[in-house]
């Protein structure tokens, strides 16, 4: 059936991103793409690396696969940088993400991009692991069902 060949597809691009090491979330209707900042950017900086665009061509490929979603693109950061800056960098980088999405056919007006700088950090910066991890961009969408669910 064709839901049958969505979830397939669906399942695809998820498998791909994985092995990109870009992490995938689902919890009920709702999916979050994890992408470190050093896989789509360059360091410190809110420029898209051209020679990585197909992570987020993927990115935009899955979220195509479903219907009607609604996407929040969230850029955070480390501490390594003034808060203001940390929250600019972020900014621009949640707003580059957006933009090659719009770019992507998926509907600018469900596409909203926000930067946290420090804010919800998921290790601790203390270490250059956890500093890692909380340089990141996280796309998450809500997929609403065709029909009705009752």
């Amino acid at each position: 059936t064709s839901d049958e060949k969505l979830a397939q597809q669906r399942r695809k691009y998820i498998d791909i991103l994985q092995k990109q090491d870009i992490a995938e979330v689902t919890l009920g209707q709702t999916c979050r793409i994890i992408l470190p900042d050093t896989v789509i950017f360059n360091a410190h900086s809110a420029n898209l690396l051209s020679d990585q665009q197909d992570k987020l061509a993927t990115v935009a490929d899955l979220i195509k696969t479903n219907s009607i979603v609604e996407v929040d693109v969230a850029g955070y950061a480390d501490d390594r940088l003034p808060e203001a800056q940390s929250r600019a960098l972020t900014q621009g980088q949640a707003q580059a993400v957006a933009d090659y999405l719009r770019r992507a056919n998926i509907d600018a007006r469900l596409i909203a991009g926000q930067g946290y700088g420090q804010h919800n950090v998921v290790a601790s910066n203390v270490t250059a692991q956890g500093k890692d991890f909380n340089r990141r961009v996280e796309v998450t969408f809500r997929v609403y069902p065709d029909r009705p669910m009752y």
